[in-house]
């Protein structure tokens, strides 16, 4: 099994209001390096969980949006220094306050299928011969007083494999690690209280509860 994309996500209270620019320097004083920073042509008035601006770097990509921000790493070796980094900004001088987290682990598992996926179904079900098959569950738990959700999704798909003769697409099971806080919590959690749940999110999203088995 690979670990193909690491994303962690904060949601801010309210909507940033001040121009996309500030936002954009502020970040870019925690993450030199940019390869290209791209503004999008978005209107005032457009939600504002769509990206105004995505920073372009060596094996990951910042999204800027009013309402949260993301990073999106496919060089997992950066994940947990850039995990640190984005902890770092200082979201209070630009009047952000962070009240929710989510952390996303994409996996990639060449050696599953359907038939796999039928063994989590009950007997009346994995008899049927399925084309499609797609399980979402959700455990939720407690981290702290905290209410958050441990979503696990299990999907068919297909990835990009090295090969001495050319890339080749090879089938498997996608399996997403969906770790967050509680949408409805709504007071901003401190730098500590932020560190702690990336830390606590990371070990969840590295267990698959409907296996019992590991990344």
């Amino acid at each position: 099994m690979d670990l193909v994309q690491y994303q962690l996500a904060f949601f801010f209270k309210i909507a940033y209001k001040n121009p996309i620019e500030l936002f954009i320097l502020k970040v870019k004083n925690v993450f030199p390096g940019f390869i290209s920073t791209t503004q999008m042509p978005i209107g005032e008035n457009d939600p504002p969980e769509i990206p105004r601006a995505i920073l372009n770097y060596d094996g990951y990509t910042i999204n800027i949006a009013k309402s949260r921000i993301d990073i999106i790493v496919g060089k997992i070796v950066l994940a947990e220094e850039l995990q640190r980094k984005l902890n770092a900004v200082e979201f209070s001088s630009l009047g952000i306050e962070i009240i929710r987290i989510g952390l996303i682990k994409t996996y990639f598992a060449e050696d599953k299928s359907i038939e796999n996926l039928k063994t989590m179904l009950n007997s009346n079900l994995n008899s049927k011969a399925y084309k499609e098959l797609n399980i979402r569950m959700n455990l939720p738990f407690d981290k702290d007083g905290l209410l958050c959700n441990d979503i696990e999704k299990y999907d068919p798909g297909e990835a990009e494999k090295n090969h001495p003769t050319g890339n080749l697409r090879v089938a498997g099971i996608v399996i997403q690690k969906d770790i967050n806080s509680d949408e409805n919590y709504g007071i901003p959690m401190p730098t500590g209280m932020r560190y702690g749940l990336i830390t606590c999110f990371s070990e969840k999203a590295d267990n698959f509860y409907a296996s019992g088995s590991q990344a």
